[in-house]
């Protein structure tokens, strides 16, 4: 610029202020539209009910809550509403020998997660013999029999357990079933299918009326 000529400087200065005014124009029109920007924004908060950091709020906007504070004892709730582990009779571990990975040999390890399985079993029907058996007494000859009570487990001289009388007596009174349809599902009493009820009732409690229609009828 030393070295620069006054026709050189003269160009230069009528160049700069050339495009001073090219920036002054657009200064002008940003500003014509910031000034039509704020217009709009007035109209929309004039819409809406005023500014946003006003009191006024639209009626489909929600207040904030405030967060209850940690210091509070969490409440609890008079019935818990989670699955409950019951006393396991039977465990199965479920363990990786080896490394899935690398083959390494495994041991030890800690419980990642458990299942429990509710199953009721289907158990054979179990009969019970009871055998008297007599012994005869090598000095006086005499012959001894045992005389076992049995009235805790069975009821006078019915073949069926307590239990299972107890059992019969709630399906015939409470779950309100046939005699028949006991019948064909009981094992102990299945034979009674091929007879009366009536020849075969002393198997059953004497809870119940004894029935006088034959197997094949409803009772």
């Amino acid at each position: 610029m030393e070295q620069a000529t006054r026709e050189q400087l003269l160009a230069l200065i009528a160049e700069q202020e050339a495009t001073i005014g090219k920036l002054s124009g657009s200064v002008e029109e940003l500003s014509g539209s910031v000034e039509e920007l704020r217009r709009k924004v007035a109209e929309l908060e004039g819409k809406l009910g005023g500014p946003p950091s006003g009191k006024s709020l639209p009626s489909f906007i929600k207040p904030d809550r405030k967060k209850a504070g940690s210091s509070e004892p969490r409440k609890h709730r008079a019935q818990a509403f989670v699955r409950r582990c019951e006393q396991p009779t039977e465990r199965v571990v479920h363990a990786l020998d080896k490394c899935q990975h690398c083959g390494t040999t495994l041991l030890g390890g800690s419980v990642k997660r458990r299942r429990q399985v509710l199953h009721i079993p289907l158990v054979p029907v179990s009969v019970v013999e009871h055998l008297y058996i007599e012994r005869r007494c090598p000095v006086c000859g005499k012959r001894n029999v045992p005389k076992v009570e049995l009235s805790g487990q069975v009821v006078g001289k019915n073949r069926l357990s307590s239990e299972t009388m107890a059992m019969i007596a709630s399906l015939r009174e409470v779950g309100r079933l046939l005699l028949n349809r006991i019948c064909s599902t009981s094992g102990p009493t299945a034979s009674c299918r091929s007879c009366s009820p009536s020849s075969n009732y002393q198997w059953f409690p004497r809870t119940t009326t004894p029935p006088r229609e034959p197997c094949g009828h409803r009772w």
